[in-house]
């Protein structure tokens, strides 16, 4: 995760950064950088879109870029400086992220950690039952087709991007 900041008048805010670190290792766990020149800012098109016609004098966005390991981005979100972030939310959608990318699964809206996940429809049952030996819920639709299964049999798997997925 790459965490940009360019705050008025300059980056000098971030200069503190160690003494609001609590319970981190010695080496913060990812890059925060600055911007001073605001190139990036503009590359990235994270300027405030009411304030673009000057550059020199526009606010950055509180944008947030999630990059997964083959390096491609797997979620931009875009704050304006007026509203808050919700870090519960941002969590929520990098553990769903991180548990697609070692599992075939889906998480619904609203989903959280120990709540049930979705299974690839194209997943063999074979394959479900090997992957989820807890169980796996089928649930057979009006239509009388049963592709909608979903478990919380997923606890095994890693809960980082280290290494390729399993297989």
């Amino acid at each position: 995760m790459l965490r940009t900041s360019c705050p008025c008048p300059g980056c000098w805010g971030h200069l503190d950064i160690r003494a609001y670190q609590r319970d981190v290792p010695a080496k913060f766990p990812y890059p925060v950088i600055a911007d001073e020149s605001r190139e990036l800012a503009v590359r990235l098109d994270m300027l405030d879109e009411d304030a673009t016609w000057d550059v020199e004098s526009a606010d950055a966005v509180r944008a947030l870029y999630v990059v997964g390991p083959d390096r491609r981005v797997k979620l931009a979100m875009f704050y304006p400086n007026t509203t808050g972030r919700n870090i519960d939310e941002i969590l929520r959608v990098v553990d769903s992220l991180q548990l697609a990318y070692r599992l075939k699964v889906s998480t619904p809206v609203d989903w959280q950690m120990g709540e049930d996940v979705m299974l690839d429809p194209a997943m063999k049952t074979e394959e479900a039952n090997k992957s989820f030996p807890g169980g796996v819920e089928v649930i057979v639709l009006p239509s009388g087709i049963a592709y909608v299964r979903k478990t919380s049999d997923y606890t095994h798997a890693n809960e980082c991007w280290d290494g390729p997925p399993p297989s």
